[in-house]
């Protein structure tokens, strides 16, 4: 005995770009939020990729960023908070 046959598509498809957002941008010191990051692929689909992606921050001493997304701000100030596709 033997299936049935299945057609199968495989996509050639891009990562475009990344976009980061948190809950609130303006954190008070010795609080945190969490980040998203949603993928924007070429064939215009979207994807979350949050848990794919390795954060970082322009000065960890103001804003440090947890493994998993989590920005905890330490001090007064502002950063660039980035997310790259591991």
């Amino acid at each position: 005995i033997s299936s049935n046959s299945l057609s199968v598509i495989v996509k050639d498809i891009s990562l475009k770009s990344i976009e980061i957002n948190i809950d609130d941008n303006t954190l008070v010191a010795g609080t945190s939020g969490k980040l998203t990051a949603t993928g924007h692929y070429s064939d215009g689909s979207t994807q979350q990729i949050t848990n794919q992606v390795s954060w970082a921050s322009s000065d960890s001493s103001i804003v440090n960023v947890t493994a998993d997304g989590v920005a905890h701000a330490n001090k007064a100030g502002s950063v660039n908070v980035t997310a790259i596709l591991a």
